[in-house]
């Protein structure tokens, strides 16, 4: 929420999604190191899932930025 505030400089309204759902995030975190803790008995299966994790949250945030850049900075994007 802070980089939409700054960097983005968002309204309250613009991120209300957001800070409405971030208690949301924070528990569907903890459930997914449950299920790593579950699933993931050796540490090559526990670092194969973490580094997926780092790459969806990578692949999140660049279709976020796509956006921004597009309709509010008005990059044409192919």
């Amino acid at each position: 929420l802070p980089a939409l505030r700054e960097t983005y400089k968002f309204t309250e309204q613009d991120i209300e999604h957001f800070w409405l759902h971030s208690e949301v995030d924070v528990e569907h975190g903890g459930r997914a190191f449950d299920l790593l803790a579950k699933h993931c008995k050796s540490r090559e299966q526990q670092a194969k899932c973490i580094h997926f994790a780092r790459e969806s949250a990578k692949m999140r945030w660049f279709h976020f930025d796509g956006i921004y850049l597009h309709y509010e900075m008005g990059y044409k994007l192919p």
